[in-house]
């Protein structure tokens, strides 16, 4: 069953929100490393930037997928599966707002990565 018109603005509200929330910068005051401190403080410090840059990072990729849930919404291809072309089930929807996959094409997604990295392979999708 293909989402409602309310059930999409719903969606489209909060991807809009979440995607204000972490495109909020992350607070780098800590990160600055003192002249004073001693080995053991900068180990931590250094640790802490790796954190930071991680993060920072990841909250990058999340902003542009909730980006182009927005685009699938102004398509009209939101919540349609990009593997089977189903619909995905609105509790996953709701579970995980970027879902481009539904559970069972999730699934295989997913047995194939495993396949592939016990060979060595790459795969190419992503979600």
């Amino acid at each position: 069953m293909a989402l409602t018109a309310k059930q999409l603005a719903e969606f489209e509200q909060a991807i809009r929100t979440e995607r204000a929330s972490v495109s909020k910068p992350l607070d780098t005051t800590e990160l600055v490393t003192d002249k004073q401190a001693d080995e053991v403080d900068i180990a931590a410090k250094m640790a802490e930037q790796t954190i930071y840059h991680k993060l920072s990072a990841r909250n990058t990729l999340y902003v542009k997928k909730l980006t182009e849930a927005l685009a699938r919404i102004a398509e009209g291809k939101y919540g349609e599966c990009e593997g089977c072309g189903d619909d995905i089930d609105i509790k996953r929807l709701k579970a995980r707002l970027t879902a481009t996959f539904c559970v069972l094409c999730k699934e295989e997604q997913e047995r194939m990565e495993r396949a592939l990295k016990q060979t060595g392979g790459a795969s190419g999708w992503e979600e």
